[in-house]
């Protein structure tokens, strides 16, 4: 179903910015603007709707069957050129509610891997948005 709603890089990037926040099943107010933000500082707000494709997102939700498919098919119309750049964006869209939850830490160990980051990248990736977010949160370095 998400192969009919999901046909464009940027949807495809908005989606996966999207099952980051929801993965937990824990959508809340700053996930939602850090979500909405990495959306408008990456120029798609041009070409889409955020509010819509959270609406469509939630309509396929329950049809994704396949984790790790789903995935492959986001990353294949993305194509990315910067792996870690977009690693470190979920990333940051996980922790943004300041945990990672054992389901998150697959989905970002699962992500890496297919991003073909070694185990070393992400656990510098992971360490470097959780202290980010630490600092952001309690306002000091």
């Amino acid at each position: 179903m998400y192969d009919k709603v999901v046909t464009t890089t940027d949807k495809a990037v908005c989606h996966l910015f999207i099952h980051c926040c929801f993965k937990d099943d824990v959508f809340v107010e700053a996930e939602v603007d850090e979500a909405a933000q990495k959306f408008v500082a990456l120029d798609m707000h041009r070409n889409l709707n955020f509010k819509e494709e959270v609406k469509n997102y939630k309509a396929y939700k329950a049809y994704i069957t396949d984790e790790k498919e789903y995935l492959q098919y986001l990353i294949r119309l993305i194509s990315p050129a910067g792996e870690a750049a977009l690693y470190s964006y979920c990333l940051e869209l996980g922790v943004s509610d300041s945990a990672l939850d054992p389901s998150e830490k697959k989905l970002f160990e699962m992500l890496g891997n297919m991003l073909g980051l070694t185990a070393e990248e992400q656990s510098i990736i992971q360490k470097l948005m959780v202290q980010r977010e630490v600092v952001k949160t309690n306002k000091f370095f």
